[in-house]
């Protein structure tokens, strides 16, 4: 979709940093659901390449004769050489009203086809207008002798109204050292880009509320009902909480932090929540679901605490297995799950 050699800068032609910043997969898969996909003119998109760009962050040259992307910004960090992070936008009409499943479903596409770690993938709160749908993805990626924080996010309004479909791709691409300190200036530039999109599509600032507002009580709707997990998934989580009855039960992680009295109570609690997790409708809290999470992350992982390099060998799961399954379960609980329920304060029974 996008011609690395648009970028008329050094990170685009066969840099690691083009190739990934040119990647559009999913915008391939929405063409080909829809009729005349067409790049967006640059002087039909002013609204969009003109959307505010924040202190530090500077425009780069695109090639005159390239029709995407349409804009690029960069930044530097100092002490770090050459750019520290890119942004490149894209805007493409078209005729028809895909599913928004379809966007749903293959959010993560470009990120798994780069093999990406720690994919993360989201609706994007938008308002609730016909055919308006949003999804972001971010993972990270090793690009040539790099290893890059990326992230796609995309907008969508279907019509099928000749040529009135709209969609817009955001790609991020930053230094993963650097990341957190871009966090700022990617965050200016996500609002800005959301908000021009929004504004395009002739939402009000109720409909925004709405949509906000609609966005909590479906959370609040999740976390009552509890996460959907697989029957492999919950296999998974088993054979990672049995290891503290096994081959980690010398080496258990700081119970005491963890809002336990002693071993015994740690114990009783690891089979209670593997005995809910065998029933078909757990009975397990936020606070329940954030403790398998993080003692299946150390059970796996950690060499220290838990099983480690041993665990494929007294679970039926290969390492490769074991990673997949933990990323898939991580995305299903992130909305549930709440990192200070893991560490509870001594004077506040989180049980």
């Amino acid at each position: 979709m996008s011609d690395t050699a648009a970028f008329g800068h050094p990170h685009g032609g066969e840099s690691p940093w083009g190739r990934v910043l040119a990647e559009s997969s999913l915008l391939d898969l929405i063409a080909s659901h829809v009729n005349g996909w067409t790049p967006l003119p640059a002087a039909e998109a002013s609204w969009l390449t003109e959307s505010p760009v924040p202190d530090g962050w500077q425009m780069l040259a695109v090639d005159a004769d390239a029709a995407t992307p349409l804009r690029i910004v960069g930044t530097t960090v100092e002490g770090h050489p050459g750019l520290a992070g890119l942004q490149t936008l894209s805007a493409f009409r078209f005729t028809g009203a895909p599913n928004p499943d379809l966007l749903v479903t293959n959010a993560d596409k470009g990120l798994r086809e780069w093999d990406a770690d720690g994919i993360r993938a989201d609706l994007v709160v938008l308002p609730n207008l016909p055919g308006v749908c949003g999804v972001r993805a971010s993972g990270f990626v090793a690009a040539g002798n790099e290893l890059l924080w990326v992230e796609y996010c995309t907008y969508v309004r279907g019509s099928t109204e000749p040529d009135q479909g709209l969609a817009v791709e955001q790609i991020f691409a930053a230094a993963a050292g650097q990341r957190m300190r871009l966090g700022r200036g990617i965050g200016a530039l996500a609002a800005a880009v959301e908000d021009a999109f929004i504004g395009r599509i002739g939402a009000t600032e109720d409909d925004v509320a709405a949509a906000v507002a609609d966005h909590a009580e479906q959370m609040r709707r999740d976390v009552a009902a509890g996460p959907v997990l697989s029957g492999e998934q919950r296999r998974f989580l088993d054979a990672a909480l049995s290891v503290w009855g096994g081959i980690a039960s010398n080496q258990s992680p700081p119970i005491e932090a963890l809002g336990y009295t002693d071993k015994s109570d740690f114990a009783a609690d690891v089979a209670r929540l593997r005995d809910q997790l065998g029933r078909d409708h757990p009975d397990l809290l936020p606070v329940d679901w954030s403790r398998i999470q993080f003692l299946a992350e150390i059970s796996w992982a950690s060499d220290m605490f838990g099983a480690g390099v041993e665990f494929e060998l007294v679970s039926p799961f290969t390492d490769s297995e074991s990673l997949a399954l933990l990323r898939s379960i991580q995305r299903a609980l992130i909305r549930i799950v709440n990192p200070t329920l893991v560490f509870p304060r001594a004077d506040t029974d989180n049980r």
